[in-house]
């Protein structure tokens, strides 16, 4: 897929297994694009991440927000 192609990514219960994910929405999602993640209160606990595990839903949203913050950071600092 090419970068900045897409106005809007949705994204359904596998954001939380890696940070190549959210770096790849960047790529592809337009400026002012929307992504939607969707995650519910099941997971794989051999899969998700240990801050995944140990949290409440709205901090899974935080850190969720967090992902994108970082990802954006470490994208503008190349």
């Amino acid at each position: 897929m090419e970068n900045v192609s897409v106005d809007a990514v949705l994204v359904a219960v596998s954001v939380q297994y890696s940070g190549a994910v959210v770096a790849e929405i960047r790529r592809v999602l337009r400026p002012r694009g929307v992504c939607i993640v969707s995650f519910s209160n099941w997971l794989f606990a051999q899969k998700a991440v240990w801050a995944w595990r140990t949290v409440s839903m709205d901090e899974r949203a935080a850190l969720v927000r967090r992902y994108f913050e970082a990802s954006a950071d470490s994208t503008t600092s190349t």
